[in-house]
């Protein structure tokens, strides 16, 4: 026991180290528009910081350089993107940030502190949820298993180069949609479904598990409302104050990247399309529904199912590969023997 405890602690201190060096030495252009939204943020524009940049004269760097659509994210992923702007607000120079935000590669191609630090304390937040993540994984796992889930979750690239990279933060939706079946594995649905919520409030694919919640875990039409409405109610409560938002309505809620599920399709008509993912999706729903088993060994396996046929007909990005991470480490540890193939 006190030697894998050990053990933990030195391949949980490789990790970090790993992280931090990314952290400082690598950028993404994508960084930018989350470094945006924490710093308009942080300077107070919380209630307009979709309308920010349709605002701004046509004339000011950050109309030029980012346009007027840049946040596609619902409010919370802006404002969990706002976190280490607002805690380290004092040791980032505004007149610095500005700079970094309207041209970064000027700052690239020699070490500087200014430039490490910024990148280093703007990617901070990720630790959090990176490590919360790991947790909430070995919390479910076997213990003679957990070793194994450690090294696969600690040296996983998808989660080195997607958040401490590119700078993306799936890791959020993706800790909340682990939390939601490491509270299932305790029989709390409840929780479980405000976790899912939550993490829907960032970015909109774990809603696509919530009917899963409601249908094998409600026990009659009151309590399938009560999950539903739990499940719903962080996207509505973060998303009134902007309703008056013409940005907000056309970016975050009818945005493209919000309906890319049904861009495949098979025409059976001139005006009828039947939706693949639409098709597959319930498809599972009906499987899981008559199968009726809602142990955690069955849920991770529908949200997965999910996930595949999302990323198999859909024209992904590449950080949303980490949305499946946690779930084929549950699958290699299932099938141990297939942990060579990593």
């Amino acid at each position: 026991m006190m030697k894998l405890i050990s053990d933990f602690k030195f391949w949980l201190l490789i990790g970090l180290l790993l992280r931090l060096l990314l952290m400082i030495i690598t950028f993404h252009p994508d960084f930018t528009a989350f470094a945006l939204a924490g710093f308009v943020i942080s300077e107070g524009h919380i209630l307009d910081v979709y309308d920010y940049l349709f605002n701004l004269p046509s004339n000011h760097p950050f109309y030029h350089v980012f346009g007027i659509n840049i946040f596609g994210y619902p409010p919370l992923a802006l404002l969990f993107a706002s976190l280490p702007s607002l805690i380290f607000y004092p040791l980032m120079d505004r007149s610095f940030q500005e700079m970094f935000l309207v041209n970064p590669y000027q700052f690239f191609g020699s070490f500087s502190f200014e430039t490490q630090s910024y990148l280093l304390l703007r990617k901070s937040h990720f630790l959090l949820f990176d490590f919360l993540t790991l947790i909430c994984l070995l919390k479910v796992v076997a213990f003679e298993k957990r070793k194994l889930a450690l090294l696969l979750w600690i040296f996983n690239p998808l989660v080195l180069i997607a958040d401490y990279s590119m700078g993306h933060f799936d890791i959020i939706p993706t800790f909340f949609v682990i939390l939601s079946l490491f509270l299932l594995f305790r029989n709390n649905p409840y929780l479980a479904s405000l976790a899912i919520g939550i993490g829907g409030a960032t970015k909109f694919f774990p809603f696509l598990f919530l009917p899963f919640i409601i249908l094998l875990w409600g026990k009659n039409f009151l309590d399938k409302a009560k999950l539903l409405l739990i499940g719903i109610l962080p996207m509505v409560a973060v998303s009134l104050p902007y309703l008056q938002s013409p940005v907000f309505k056309s970016n975050v809620l009818a945005s493209p990247e919000s309906q890319k599920a049904l861009f495949a399709g098979v025409k059976v008509s001139g005006a009828d399309t039947l939706y693949l993912f639409v098709l597959g999706y319930v498809l599972i729903l009906i499987f899981a529904t008559f199968h009726k088993a809602n142990g955690f060994e069955f849920m991770w396996k529908y949200f997965f199912s999910v996930l595949l046929l999302f990323l198999a007909i859909t024209n992904f990005h590449p950080q949303w590969f980490l949305w499946v991470t946690p779930f084929l480490i549950f699958f290699i540890l299932e099938k141990t023997s297939l942990w060579r193939l990593v």
